[in-house]
């Protein structure tokens, strides 16, 4: 991997303090191995990012398409089908990571104080949930629409276009998590329109942006470094699967 392929921003889990950052020690050959604690959060955002970056700049530079006439595109001449399933691989990490950053930074937001208490759906008594339980077995749903608006005082994103932008991307993982086996079922075709699709925008930016409608609640000082410095190492590079063909570089 090489340096282009690694962000530079603040991965810590703390926020402006960094004497306040906690560390991590782990045994390694034999000695220990201590770290600045990172953001989990921050390292699948981050790598998500990266995994859309590399196959936005694959698609540019294998140039894979050609027009075969005007309803019909076809793989250049010489070039191996295995490249472009390895940019589809990239795409499908990308979706996958950014969905697990929500995950994570969900699960962090929760105090481990925190009890959840939900009516349960035959309405015959409550339900009493710990951070672990919420943890294992709330929905993000739940936690995103529900408990994190209640920890941080803010209306649920439900009906608003961050809640749009999270159905869509939690659609794009569950057909890639939850495929059929059989290659040539309804739900995996389904996979390659969408990971085809023109109007999917960056997975990683849109998961960014779902998470910023809980942080921008917060003082930018109590906002974590990865936050604030995330969109300052935003590369060059297409916001659209497809505008390779607006590309001086492309061939067409």
């Amino acid at each position: 991997m090489s340096n282009s392929d690694i962000s530079n921003f603040d991965h810590r889990v703390d926020g402006t303090d960094s004497n306040s950052i906690p560390s991590a020690q782990v045994s390694f050959r034999g000695k220990t191995l201590s770290f600045s604690k990172p953001s989990i959060t921050a390292m699948f955002l981050d790598y998500s990012y990266v995994m859309w970056f590399t196959s936005q700049n694959s698609y540019i530079e294998h140039k894979f398409l050609k027009e075969a006439d005007q309803n019909d595109i076809s793989i250049q001449a010489g070039l191996d089908e295995f490249q472009l399933f390895h940019i589809l691989e990239q795409k499908m990490a990308c979706i996958i990571f950014a969905y697990t950053a929500l995950e994570a930074f969900a699960n962090s937001q929760i105090p481990d104080d925190y009890v959840y208490i939900n009516n349960r759906s035959d309405k015959k008594c409550f339900e009493q949930y710990s951070k672990s339980q919420i943890e294992r077995f709330i929905s993000l749903d739940t936690k995103l629409g529900d408990i994190l608006p209640e920890i941080l005082d803010l209306a649920s994103p439900k009906g608003t276009s961050t809640w749009e932008k999270y159905l869509s991307l939690k659609k794009l993982r569950d057909e890639i998590i939850h495929c059929k086996s059989a290659p040539t079922t309804q739900e995996t075709n389904q996979i390659f329109k969408d990971l085809f699709s023109e109007t999917v925008i960056n997975p990683c930016l849109e998961a960014k942006d779902i998470i910023g409608y809980f942080l921008n609640s917060l003082k930018p000082d109590n906002q974590p470094m990865w936050f604030k410095e995330f969109y300052k190492v935003e590369r060059e590079t297409p916001k659209s699967f497809f505008d390779w063909a607006d590309s001086p570089a492309a061939d067409k």
